[in-house]
């Protein structure tokens, strides 16, 4: 499977009203209290914390799925039921309830959204310097931007 069938799946999983279009704002505005304190800040935090993310990843026992998202080579799938070891039933069902979709159908499009958006933020095995990191003021929009052209069809 390509990119853009990745692309394609994850923006269908995302399309609340089923007409083809993603509202991209209330995806980036779902995703910080996902991503946001993942790394011990406070649940629900506003910046989108990669970073944090690959470290749960690899407290979970997931290290070879982050480090394959960091690196230039193939990104290997994630599950739902990691997905959900690794961010918490409760943010899920959060980022869930901010999209209008059920659990089973957020899960699904963050198995295809994850890993593309950890790759694209990384270069060489390390997150590019002002995008990992939860807090950075400039992070947010350069994730924004990077997130709406993976939605771009």
């Amino acid at each position: 499977m390509d990119i853009s069938s990745l692309i394609g799946m994850a923006s269908q999983a995302f399309d609340k009203d089923g007409n083809g279009r993603v509202d991209m704002q209330e995806v980036i505005a779902a995703l910080g209290p996902l991503l946001g304190g993942l790394q011990g800040g406070a649940q629900g935090g506003s910046g989108l914390d990669l970073a944090g993310l690959v470290t749960r990843m690899q407290q979970s026992g997931l290290g070879n799925k982050a480090q394959s998202w960091l690196e230039d080579g193939p990104n290997e799938p994630v599950s739902d039921a990691q997905l959900q070891t690794v961010l918490g039933n409760e943010r899920i069902e959060e980022f869930a309830g901010r999209l209008g979709l059920d659990k089973t159908d957020a899960l699904h499009g963050l198995e295809e959204l994850l890993p593309n958006l950890v790759d694209k933020s990384s270069r060489g095995g390390q997150l590019l310097p002002g995008l990992g990191g939860e807090g950075q003021d400039a992070a947010g929009g350069m994730l924004g931007s990077l997130i709406g052209s993976l939605f771009k069809r």
